[in-house]
């Protein structure tokens, strides 16, 4: 009998720590969980190789039936996403009550593409259920670092079915749909970043008001250039994109993406220019560039566990510092992090000791289909800050 020390420290929270455990047994599976009375917590996925031992499935104590539980709750994901359009998320691991299980929806002309990343093996047991309800073609990912903590080695990435050719599409501004291309097999990640969709929105529209007849955006840690994509479009007038990436394949992609939304721009008469620049943002000093109207830093995380954390932040405050370099007066500047290590006030606590000559205008955070519970703050992982550039 799988048993708790203590009291949860955090009631309704999906995550049980190993010291949180009367004992650990030898036991990976799906299995009950009880409390120091013996009476019943709830259904889960227990791994003995792991510091989150235990991941909760579900509080009712009928969910017995593994395959049964995982259905019901890749079904009930999906109907809360009905009626969206374009690519989005489909699962969001714990908030989907599918722990470490990610997957991301891509539509295409004629199809669907669902690329499924396993980060905990308790998503390695719902993977066959995955398979039977969503079908092919699908991307499954096992090439994520953070399976290492749970005893896991990365894999390679398997293909089910034949991919489509050609562009997918994303929602832009929530009213028409934007072609992008990636790489979805071994791209970072899931190979494109749906969660910034709200960001981008929020943002452009910020970005339509400026008063500039030529727009120069600075898009740092570009990946695939969605973000100037996006804004090419919002602005719909001259523009000239600089994408800086430190991958080369990333760029090529984001080559293609940027100048698809420049194209009808010179259709009509307007200038728009386009520079790809492989480079590390952390050296971004080194880079000769004009101050730019727009600047978005956009990074990896920083912080991949709470050891990292004093680093971590550090280099968050220095490439923020590096970046704000690069704005013009007046001009817009869009920063974020992804580490779920950093909250929302020690993000914005870490611009302020940057001392940045920005006065904040906004926030946003990932979009939507990336569901934040409020039993589960880890759930919301991505801070975005907007400012405006203003020298004293």
């Amino acid at each position: 009998m799988l048993k708790l020390k203590t009291v949860l420290k955090r009631p309704g929270h999906p995550w049980v720590y190993s010291n949180e455990l009367v004992s650990m047994p030898q036991f990976q599976g799906f299995c009950p969980l009880y409390d120091t009375k013996d009476r019943f917590v709830a259904h889960g996925w227990m791994n003995y190789r792991a510091l989150i031992a235990f991941r909760i499935g579900s509080r009712d104590p009928q969910d017995i039936d593994h395959d049964a539980l995982v259905r019901r709750s890749l079904e009930r994901a999906i109907a809360l996403r009905a009626g969206m359009q374009g690519s989005y998320r489909l699962v969001f691991g714990e908030s989907d009550r599918l722990p470490g299980l990610v997957i991301d929806r891509y539509s295409y002309e004629n199809s669907v593409v669902h690329v499924v990343q396993l980060h905990t093996y308790a998503s390695e047991l719902m993977l066959p259920i995955v398979r039977e309800v969503l079908g092919e073609p699908m991307i499954v990912r096992r090439d994520i670092g953070v399976r290492e903590l749970e005893g896991m080695a990365k894999k390679e990435t398997e293909v089910f079915g034949e991919l489509p050719k050609g562009p997918f599409f994303v929602m832009h501004d929530e009213r028409e749909l934007m072609a992008f291309e990636s790489d979805l097999v071994s791209g970072q990640k899931t190979g494109f970043f749906l969660d910034q969709a709200a960001a981008i929105a929020q943002f452009g529209r910020l970005a339509r008001k400026l008063p500039f007849e030529h727009v120069r955006v600075l898009d740092l840690c570009t990946h695939v250039g969605q973000w100037s994509a996006h804004l090419a479009k919002f602005l719909d007038r001259s523009i000239t994109c600089i994408a800086v990436d430190s991958s080369a394949s990333a760029l090529e992609y984001a080559a293609l993406n940027i100048e698809r939304q420049l194209a009808p721009l010179r259709e009509r008469g307007h200038q728009a220019e386009l520079q790809c620049i492989q480079h590390d943002v952390m050296r971004l000093d080194e880079l000769k560039i004009p101050p730019c109207d727009i600047v978005i830093i956009d990074p990896p995380s920083f912080i991949k566990s709470k050891k990292n954390i004093v680093t971590g932040l550090k280099g968050y405050e220095k490439v923020n510092a590096l970046a704000v370099k690069k704005l013009s007066p007046q001009g817009l500047f869009a920063t974020c992090s992804c580490s779920r290590h950093v909250s929302g006030d020690e993000f914005y606590a870490l611009l302020g000791r940057a001392a940045l000559p920005i006065a904040w205008i906004g926030q946003s955070m990932q979009a939507r289909d990336h569901f934040v519970l409020s039993s589960f703050p880890e759930s919301r992982y991505l801070k975005v800050a907007f400012g405006v550039r203003c020298d004293s």
